[in-house]
Formats: structure tokens, C-alpha cells, sequence
């Protein structure tokens, strides 16, 4: 016979699930460093198939003659579909890639536990509330109070830390980017434990803040451009060099 709850445990059971759910997931050792804390939580909004982390050093760029330039290109850390990864490398056509950089990521969830928890912590009694009444979850009390307990355990959102991730973040589902109007918008839905998917009041933003954020769009219009136009120079560039290379060949020959 199995009698349980028979002692005092010596790590409450949700901390207990949290440690069982980061065993099973699988982290590569990569020569970048320590796995992604946010691996196993990715996945794509389409196909539900988990995301895979990519992960790359900037390396110096050389000429055309192979000699160092100074130039460095930038790290790359980002999360593609697994699906479409996997059928690339077999040359296959499956999902797409929902391309999201990991940055990206780790500040939307900053923001919504920043503005969930000043959110629950002022208006607790309207969150209750809301999260009870909600037609898409059907949340036993139980669990909002753990949610609400798990925020009061925290004083200081500033910063995301890894044990921060692994209590509050259940998954994270990506959809692929929309580019129909020029900008690049991409719609990247997060789920807490306890409570789900949930939409609180955010802040209106200042009139500075207003314009920091046109200045920013502006930016990367800007940067677009650039990056086209210096593309199709490089591009150009590269034709005429390997057009005058087959000149000087044909040249050798007569």
C-alpha cells in the first residue's frame, strides 16, 4: 500500500513540476554557452510544432581577396520553426519559418510581467474578476491564487531572470511575421501558468513616448533602404567583377 503526503515535502509541489518540466526538456550543449532558458516554450502559433534556437558569433568580413576588413557582423540568437527547419535541411517545403529574435522575445515577456503584476498588485480584486469571468479559461480558484501568490513573490521586475521564466511562462506561441503593409509586425501570444492568455489595461504612452516610438519606425524605414540599396551595390559590384574575370579569361586564351 502507497500512503502519500505523509511527510512534510522539502520542495512545495508547483516548484517541483517547474523542476520536472525544465528536466524533460532536451538542451543541447552549444559553443555559444549555456542553453536558452526559453527553449521548450517556443512554439509555432500554426503547425504547434516547438521552435528551435539558432545561435551564431559575429565573425570579421573580408574583400573580395579574402583579406580581414576590421567590420564584424553581429551575433545572431533567434527561434525558427522546427518544422520548416527540418524540411529546409531536407529540401522540403512545410509551416514557414516564424523568424523572432530571441531579444525580442525576452522583452515582450519583461513587459507583460511588468504590467500583469503592477496590474495584479494594485487591482487584485478586478483582476479575480476578469480572469473568473473570462469566456476562453475556466480557472479554478485555486490556481488565480497561485498566480497572485506568485507575483506578490517577486519585488522587482527590472530585470528577466531564468527562475522568473521557468515559474511564470507556460508557452509562447509565435505567428509568422506580416510584412502586407511595409512594416514588419509579428503577433506573439503568451501564456502564464495558472491563468493563460490574458489581456490587462497597459498605459496609454506619453507624447515623448510617442515620438520615441515614431522616431524608432522611422529608423528602421530608414535602415530598410539603406541595407536594400547597399545590397544591390554589393550585388552589382560582384557581377561586374566576375563579368570582367570571364573578359580576362577569354582575353588568356586567344
Amino acid at each position: 500500500m502507497i500512503f502519500r503526503d505523509t511527510q512534510e515535502a522539502i520542495v512545495d509541489e508547483d516548484t517541483w513540476y517547474v523542476v520536472q518540466k525544465i528536466r524533460e526538456t532536451k538542451h543541447r550543449p552549444i559553443a555559444q554557452g549555456k542553453a536558452n532558458p526559453l527553449t521548450g516554450l517556443m512554439f509555432c502559433a500554426d503547425c504547434g510544432a516547438k521552435m528551435f534556437n539558432h545561435r551564431t558569433k559575429g565573425y570579421e568580413k573580408k574583400d573580395k581577396d579574402g583579406n580581414p576588413t576590421g567590420k564584424y557582423t553581429n551575433a545572431q540568437n533567434n527561434y525558427t520553426c522546427s518544422t520548416y527547419s527540418k524540411a529546409k535541411g531536407h529540401f522540403e517545403n512545410k509551416c514557414s519559418q516564424h523568424h523572432v529574435r530571441t531579444d525580442v522575445v525576452r522583452d515582450l515577456l519583461l513587459t507583460t510581467l511588468h504590467y500583469t503584476a503592477s496590474y495584479v498588485k494594485e487591482h487584485e480584486d478586478e483582476f479575480l474578476e476578469k480572469v473568473r469571468k473570462s469566456n476562453v479559461l475556466k480557472q479554478e480558484a485555486s490556481n488565480v491564487d497561485k498566480f497572485i501568490a506568485l507575483v506578490h513573490k517577486y519585488t522587482d521586475f527590472s530585470e528577466l531572470t531564468t527562475p522568473m521564466i521557468h515559474e511564470f511562462i507556460d508557452r509562447i506561441e509565435v505567428h509568422e511575421a506580416d510584412k502586407s503593409t511595409g512594416e514588419r509586425t509579428q503577433e506573439i501570444d503568451i501564456y502564464l501558468k495558472y491563468v493563460g492568455r490574458l489581456d490587462v489595461p497597459m498605459p496609454e504612452l506619453t507624447p515623448e513616448e510617442l515620438a520615441e516610438k515614431e522616431r524608432k519606425r522611422r529608423k528602421r524605414a530608414w535602415n530598410r533602404t539603406y541595407n536594400r540599396r547597399k545590397a544591390e551595390k554589393e550585388r552589382a559590384e560582384k557581377e561586374k567583377a566576375a563579368l570582367e574575370a570571364a573578359t580576362d579569361t577569354g582575353k588568356s586564351k586567344k
